[in-house]
């Protein structure tokens, strides 16, 4: 019987063929996915120790090295390297015990939690500066006053982009609500229409808000629908280019 490649696939790398990663560990260890993998794959380990009796009254079990040579093609090298690096982290402790020597590691389940509580807390403070920053466009834009204090950093074209889609919206009875959402929407067209100048044309990216629907309703509409038909905006003739986005506003 022949197999399908569907079927091959879904077979080889079905979920239990994996090893689970939680996302906040890897940003603990800023992107370092070895680190990752291992800590998570060593929790696992324990909670499988636990339900075979296999961990002692110091809450250790045992790590061969060729389990994870088996498992995670690690060598005993870096197996070692990432077990150095976890302990200097205080996040377990490993010792040699018995004839003939084996491997033991204990979690400090205090530390790990610790690890997760930071990440969380910094990714809750991270989404309110984010908000914050969103939230103060949107009042600069309702006031007419500080919208270039409140861009901070932004740099251009994109700058510039966002004040004409503010004063295009406005004018169009759209809502203005800036979110990293919107952001990332507007960096489409806006990446689309620079690739081929030195120079942005703030006039070509009014000609495409210009031709988006009077149908939206928010600005995260028209900056999807600008998103789709940046493409089919012609260039300007030299002449009829506008360099400083204060011409569009």
């Amino acid at each position: 019987m022949t197999i399908t490649p569907k079927a091959y696939v879904v077979g080889s790398l079905a979920t239990d063929s994996f090893v689970a990663v939680n996302k906040k560990v890897i940003r603990y260890f800023k992107g370092d996915a070895t680190l990752a993998i291992i800590l998570c794959e060593l929790i696992s380990i324990y909670k499988y120790q636990v339900a075979n009796h296999r961990v002692d009254a110091l809450d250790a079990f045992p790590l061969p090295i060729v389990f994870l040579e088996r498992t995670l093609s690690l060598s005993a090298y870096k197996q070692q390297h990432a077990l150095d690096r976890l302990q200097a982290d205080n996040l377990l402790t490993t010792v040699i015990l018995g004839k003939p020597a084996s491997r033991w590691v204990t979690l400090n389940f205090d530390a790990i939690a610790k690890l997760l509580d930071e990440v969380e807390q910094a990714d809750t403070a991270s989404a309110q500066e984010k908000d914050a920053f969103y939230k103060g466009i949107d009042e600069a834009v309702m006031t007419g006053e500080g919208i270039d204090d409140a861009l901070d950093n932004m740099k251009e074209p994109l700058r510039g982009c966002v004040q004409i889609v503010s004063s295009y919206s406005k004018l169009r009875g759209i809502g203005v609500a800036w979110s990293g959402e919107a952001i990332g929407v507007l960096k489409l067209s806006v990446r689309g229409l620079a690739k081929n100048s030195e120079l942005f044309d703030y006039g070509r990216f009014l000609d495409l808000l210009q031709q988006c629907s009077s149908s939206n309703t928010t600005l995260l509409d028209l900056l999807k629908e600008a998103a789709q038909k940046w493409k089919r905006i012609p260039e300007r003739a030299p002449l009829n280019r506008l360099y400083d986005y204060r011409s569009c506003l």
